[in-house]
């Protein structure tokens, strides 16, 4: 089953015009600084939502957070299927994905490894002295940086080196990996691309279910495993797509969306269910939210979109804030982490990133996803 690029464009555009996904992106983001302000204060989830409201174990290391990311990718995998539809072909549509996400990106790392250093009383990040200027190029390049630690201390971290500066940005990487694959799916055509996004979604979900991993990220007190994660955000970005390609025939009422978000709740109550339903119930939910026109007229609509700077900057103002204010607790640092990272991305998002995205090419005039 398919749908015409030219209607998928129009249902596209519909959808891009509600305003449900720019809050749920900023809600999203917000879940990122709290879930990390939690984790900065007490090295474990035992205070955080899911956890507290769900009865989820915090040993398993997942958090509001991850699920906000879990939604981002998500509402990726949907925007980025229109986007396609919308680039004429793939170098422009490579071309849009390095202008919307690198000016940001290598900004905020660059500040992130030398200017909140230095604001911590620290040296320059390692990558100054240590690396050749080609290589940090080519890992900039690849949208990874080497890891740099504040030279201090503070909260539940107290007995090793704070987590890296740049901790969250591995985020990153991935989804500009699902940029690449949704370049490969897009040329097999309308038609087979759907099957495609459907084999990548199940052969995912098969190996989730398999309990296929490798051995877990170092340094977080937390069983975090990369390829789990790698997974879970693969299959919410394949869901995302075929969301798109089915849109016009998901049932988006008002009972259908509490369905899915009573048996999104049943889901988190059982952590065993948690890695397949998490990008298929919960991607679904998210996406009839942001495709709704019912409660879009319910939702504040916001002015611009500082989710992606929010999530690029909490992180270092959150560890600064820690350093600077070593007895702070959660119900101020998490405020003033989201109110300082927002106005960084304000800044991002004026002065970097629209400048380089007035030079997006698409075939139909849309707001960038």
């Amino acid at each position: 089953m398919s749908i015409p690029q030219a209607h998928q464009a129009q249902l596209s555009q519909s959808c891009d015009r509600i305003g449900n996904f720019d809050f749920l992106r900023l809600l999203f983001a917000l879940s990122v600084v709290y879930m990390h302000s939690v984790r900065l204060l007490d090295g474990d989830n035992h205070r955080e939502f899911l956890q507290r409201s769900f009865g989820i174990d915090a040993l398993i290391g997942y958090g509001s957070g991850d699920l906000a990311v879990d939604g981002f990718l998500a509402m990726s995998g949907y925007f980025i299927a229109g986007a396609w539809s919308r680039s004429g072909g793939v170098l422009n549509f490579l071309r849009n994905r390095a202008l919307r996400i690198y000016p940001g990106f290598v900004v905020a790392s660059v500040l992130a490894q030398s200017v909140f250093i230095l604001l911590a009383g620290g040296g320059p990040g390692p990558w100054i002295h240590e690396i050749s200027l080609k290589r940090r190029l080519f890992e900039l390049f690849l949208l990874q940086f080497p890891t740099a630690h504040f030279p201090f201390h503070a909260g539940a971290w107290c007995a090793r080196t704070l987590p890296p500066v740049d901790a969250p940005l591995w985020v990153v990487p991935h989804e500009a990996r699902c940029y690449l694959l949704a370049a490969l799916v897009g040329m097999l055509g309308s038609r087979w691309a759907v099957r495609a996004w459907w084999c990548v979604l199940g052969g995912a979900l098969v190996l989730i279910a398999s309990g296929w991993q490798i051995p877990h990220f170092p340094g977080y007190g937390l069983a975090i495993d990369v390829q789990t994660y790698w997974l879970r955000y693969t299959a919410c970005f394949a869901a995302g797509s075929l969301f798109f390609a089915y849109q016009d025939k998901i049932v988006r009422r008002e009972r259908a969306i509490v369905a899915t978000a009573i048996l999104t709740a049943l889901c988190l109550r059982h952590e065993a269910w948690l890695p397949l339903a998490i990008p298929t119930i919960f991607s679904l939910l998210v996406l009839q939210i942001g495709t709704s026109p019912s409660i879009s007229s319910v939702l504040p609509r916001l002015r611009m979109d500082l989710s992606f700077g929010i999530f690029l900057y909490a992180w270092p103002v959150q560890i600064l804030l820690l350093h600077r204010f070593p007895g702070i607790g959660l119900l101020a640092l998490f405020p003033l982490a989201a109110t300082i990272a927002a106005a960084l991305s304000w800044a991002s998002l004026v002065l970097v990133e629209r400048p380089f995205l007035r030079w997006k090419r698409t075939t139909a005039p849309v707001r960038a996803p």
